[in-house]
């Protein structure tokens, strides 16, 4: 696991996270461009949204870890 998206998880127990919208979206871009560098902005977007509407109350790190592992967890 890169060391930065495991630093994220890690402290995904002990921290906070910013549950408005944009915050959050930000940090999972961030989390998931370091997952997968060759990312397209347009998909990044378009995933943050996705994962936002169904999992704003997770942290956004974790959510970005799990989907690049398995995939999309909403199932589309």
């Amino acid at each position: 696991m890169d060391d930065s998206i495991e630093a994220d998880l890690l402290a995904a127990r002990r921290l906070p996270f910013a549950a408005e919208e944009p915050a959050w979206t930000d940090r999972y871009v961030v989390a998931l461009s370091r997952l997968e560098p060759a990312l397209v902005p347009a998909r990044a977007a378009e995933s943050a949204r996705r994962a936002w509407r169904a999992y704003a109350w997770a942290h956004p790190a974790v959510v970005a870890w799990l989907e690049h592992e398995t995939g999309p967890l909403d199932g589309d």
